[in-house]
């Protein structure tokens, strides 16, 4: 919220995303959506906030309602029913079957029932009841922390990724602008000395599948005191640099893109010290149109299945 103009001007608005904002959201664009899918998920969208949940529930809703069967083909077409979701075992169809069973199990609990007629068709009865208030929890005035609502250590080892939190000290002064998130366990939360350079930040991936992402955030150059961002309009271009090493016979990947108004950029390479003649630099120049900078993201990723420490020093961005 800090870097919200309206919210740095008007500091006892409270403007942040709320479970009554996103259902109001929802409902307009059932509303005004009319039964129409596109329709709907444009107007849940247009609202704006939470842009992306809102709409894709507008559409679940108003899909669940009127039945796959009537769904607009483009909505059920190009699926990859085989794909598993991310940090998840399950693809498409055995959703659809935990989602169902659920359902199913959820109404028997809640006195309902499910019939089914001499055609074999089923129909479910859901029970009427009133809308029962549930108690006001406000987040601003939460009450006493409770002590045993904390992970034990068999959960806590399961958490395979840091807080992108806990590299912010470290990039906020050495390279402002720059977050690293998904980053693993084994990532290193301070600068490290690695050869002959000592801005270096030791990055190891989440996992095989997921890779951890440095991003440059700053879209605009700055705020100032009085919420107004401060562009980049004096400038029309400027150069993103790194460098990158590796350890001995532990070889990394990694994937830059750079998406903008001069189009996108995607390279893809393997850092492997035995091709090195010392730490690799990468350089890449980039348009800025409007002051817009474009955005910036260097993936650090698992190369042939093995995770290996990642070496990444001098981010800078420089405008020309």
């Amino acid at each position: 919220l800090d870097y919200q103009p309206f919210h740095k001007q008007n500091k006892e608005a409270w403007v942040g995303i709320d479970a009554k904002i996103n259902g109001a959201f929802i409902v307009l664009g059932l509303l005004y959506g009319e039964g129409d899918m596109d329709q709907t998920i444009l107007y849940s969208m247009r609202c704006g906030l939470d842009s992306d949940c809102n709409p894709s529930n507008a559409a679940g809703i108003l899909a669940t309602t009127i039945g796959y069967n009537n769904l607009p083909d483009k909505f059920k077409t190009g699926l990859d029913e085989a794909k598993k979701f991310s940090y998840s075992d399950y693809d498409f169809n055995s959703l659809l079957q935990v989602s169902e069973f659920l359902t199913r199990d959820f109404v028997k609990k809640n006195e309902g029932k499910i019939v089914e007629n001499e055609q074999g068709e089923e129909f479910i009865y859901i029970k009427k009841r009133g809308p029962v208030p549930s108690k006001f929890e406000p987040a601003y005035d939460p009450g006493a922390f409770d002590e045993t609502n904390r992970y034990n250590s068999a959960e806590y080892s399961s958490v395979v990724a840091l807080s992108y939190q806990a590299f912010a000290p470290l990039l906020d002064k050495m390279a402002p602008g720059w977050k690293l998130f998904n980053a693993g366990k084994s990532s290193k939360t301070e600068w490290v000395e690695f050869e002959g350079r000592g801005d270096v930040l030791a990055i190891y991936p989440m996992s095989v599948k997921r890779s951890a992402s440095l991003e440059y955030t700053l879209q605009k150059i700055n705020v100032n005191d009085d919420g107004v961002e401060q562009t980049a309009e004096n400038y029309t271009s400027g150069t993103v640099s790194f460098f990158l090493h590796a350890e001995n016979e532990r070889p990394w990947s990694f994937t830059f893109s750079m998406r903008g108004s001069g189009g996108r950029k995607v390279i893809s390479e393997t850092v492997d010290r035995s091709e090195l003649k010392g730490w690799k630099k990468m350089e890449f120049p980039f348009e800025i149109t409007e002051g817009q900078l474009p955005k910036i993201r260097l993936d650090i990723r698992a190369h042939d299945g093995e995770l290996n420490m990642a070496y990444v020093s001098g981010l800078r961005v420089s405008l020309n």
